[in-house]
């Protein structure tokens, strides 16, 4: 079968949607958006099913073998009907041609998740994707065109509550990019600056151009967590021009985002095993931020936040009480952090 005929994730969630539910999902692709969303809702799906936290894992493809994975699924539940187990970083499964066999014969009270990040060259001829894609466990997320991104930002908005026009959609992506997750979280600023008006037009969208384009620290966390110096560096130099405050307000956020990290790692030592959703209701957050905090949990040592922290205080400091260059202060912040 032709990598293009595949079903999409998409085709997926409307099936999720349905209620009907597959025994195992392979995600692939490069529009990580798509698959984050299918994530996101079968575990809304199974926070009805699954009663016991001893029927969910999660795994990580650079510490767990395959037959782990198929002993857990294997395993009749603690307490529920049904059990769920999530693999991230597919990729990285040493065994993972092993898994051929379960496909052909899953177990009937497990539901697992693969998710693979990138494509998967030659699915058709190797294992186990050969067997996934034979028996219809196998789901590509492409990354949307031009014009279907134009469709989905509409239909997003609409979903939302808002209405966008095509031409305005376009705009939108101009001066966004073409990042699903990048343009929801800017649609997200649209909203609360409109309030309860529905219509986002070109005039909002350009009055708000700047603010847009303008990196957050969002994506410093980001690329900390990826240990990327160099993109952490300009994100920080683009902060710099905005105000004083807006740096003030960066250091402060990123202590949070430190203090946060510290008390996952008391109340999840092992990130690989981490309870997404019971850590949403102790931490009072979002699925995605959670899920964000518990990657970034998985690269920062308690040393390393320690670290961090010292070297955010000192920047807090020096920006108070000397007369020294912001850029400089900046760039000896991000490089004590990394």
């Amino acid at each position: 079968m032709a990598y293009e005929k595949l079903p999409s994730v998409s085709e997926a969630e409307a099936q999720l949607a349905k209620n009907v539910i597959k025994p195992i999902y392979f995600l692939c692709g490069d529009d990580s958006y798509s698959i984050d969303e299918f994530v996101k809702k079968i575990n809304l799906l199974f926070e009805t099913i699954i009663v016991s936290d001893f029927d969910k894992a999660m795994y990580y493809g650079d510490s767990i073998s395959m037959e782990e994975v198929e002993s857990f699924a294997s395993t009749f539940p603690f307490g529920s009907d049904k059990k769920l187990v999530i693999v991230k970083d597919f990729e990285k499964v040493k065994d993972k041609a092993k898994f051929k066999n379960y496909v052909k014969s899953p177990s009937d009270f497990a539901v697992v998740v693969l998710i693979n990040n990138g494509v998967v060259a030659k699915s058709g001829v190797t294992e186990p994707y050969k067997s996934l894609i034979a028996n219809g466990y196998y789901f590509e997320a492409k990354e949307m065109k031009e014009e279907q991104l134009r469709r989905w930002i509409v239909q997003k908005a609409g979903s939302d509550g808002r209405k966008i026009t095509a031409d305005d959609a376009q705009l939108l992506m101009e001066i966004v990019g073409e990042s699903k997750s990048l343009i929801e979280d800017q649609l997200e600023k649209i909203y609360i600056f409109l309030g309860d008006k529905r219509e986002i037009n070109a005039e909002t969208i350009k009055s708000l151009s700047t603010q847009l384009k303008a990196f957050n620290v969002f994506d410093l966390q980001n690329a900390l967590t990826k240990r990327d110096k160099k993109q952490a560096l300009k994100i920080a130099y683009n902060i710099l021009p905005q105000s004083v405050d807006e740096i003030f307000k960066t250091i402060n956020m990123l202590i949070r985002f430190f203090t946060v990290i510290a008390k996952l790692k008391e109340l999840a030592p092992n990130p690989n095993n981490a309870n997404i959703n019971d850590l949403m209701k102790k931490l009072k957050m979002s699925y995605y931020q959670v899920q964000g905090y518990v990657n970034s949990s998985r690269v920062f040592s308690l040393n390393d936040v320690a670290k961090a922290t010292e070297a955010l205080l000192k920047a807090d400091i020096a920006l108070k009480s000397t007369t020294a260059d912001h850029k400089q202060i900046m760039t000896v912040l991000i490089s004590e952090i990394i």
